[in-house]
């Protein structure tokens, strides 16, 4: 009898088990995955770190005041807006280690004296341009060469969301082209003398952040900013 009670619960666990494990599997090939918001917190918990950014890096961004007092982005005007926080820089004799544009140089929203001033303007800097994904195997596609002839190196631009729209994890290296970060990174230690640790091509990395990114933006950090005097 007793054997008969064991045999039957038993089967009774084998038969929750394997019920719950097909379940899961049902739910996961529907595209639900169950677990994917425990491990997103598990991820932020060991790489999220609410601690001060690092102070040689400056984001410029194209913030509400900037578009108050410069209009609605438009591509020419802005533009002629970057070649002249470029010239300025040059002028004052800032010459910062690596500069990153995370902005589409798109030919079909250009002009072509404006891409001249701006090319002419990249040429006095480091500067590493963004490229959108499908450029990662193939040349520049639809961008103004005219504005790329002025960059020292290009990176692509897309990201990897998670199904919470959030960002934690990018490719570093690509099979032609790296992505912006890694390419100013490198940028970042050609220009001032450090070895630049390598990663796998077409790999995944986690990154840290080390505060929200509204927390990285310095007072000086706007176009509008920048552009009156930096």
């Amino acid at each position: 009898m007793n054997k008969i009670f064991k045999f039957k619960i038993k089967n009774l666990i084998f038969s929750v088990v394997f019920g719950l494990f097909a379940l899961i599997l049902s739910i996961a090939s529907l595209g639900f995955k169950p677990f994917e918001s425990l491990d997103n917190k598990i991820v932020d918990s060991i790489y999220q770190h609410k601690t001060d950014a690092e102070p040689s890096i400056v984001i410029v961004a194209i913030d509400d005041a900037t578009i108050e007092n410069y209009g609605a982005y438009n591509p020419v005007e802005y533009r002629k807006y970057f070649a002249d926080i470029l010239n300025t820089w040059a002028d004052r004799g800032v010459t910062p280690a690596a500069i990153g544009f995370d902005v589409i140089f798109n030919k079909a929203y250009g002009c072509d004296e404006v891409d001249l001033e701006l090319k002419e303007a990249l040429s006095r800097h480091n500067v590493v341009l963004g490229v959108n994904g499908m450029s990662r195997t193939e040349a520049p596609y639809g961008l103004s060469t005219t504005i790329y002839e002025g960059t020292k190196a290009i990176g692509y631009v897309d990201a990897i969301t998670d199904n919470d729209e959030a960002i934690r994890k990018t490719y570093l290296k690509g099979e032609k082209y790296d992505s912006l970060a890694y390419s100013m990174y490198s940028m970042y230690c050609k220009s001032t003398g450090i070895q630049a640790s390598d990663y796998e091509k077409r790999k995944a990395y986690y990154f840290n952040y080390y505060a929200s990114p509204e927390l990285n933006y310095t007072p000086d950090g706007k176009v509008a900013n920048v552009t009156s005097g930096f």
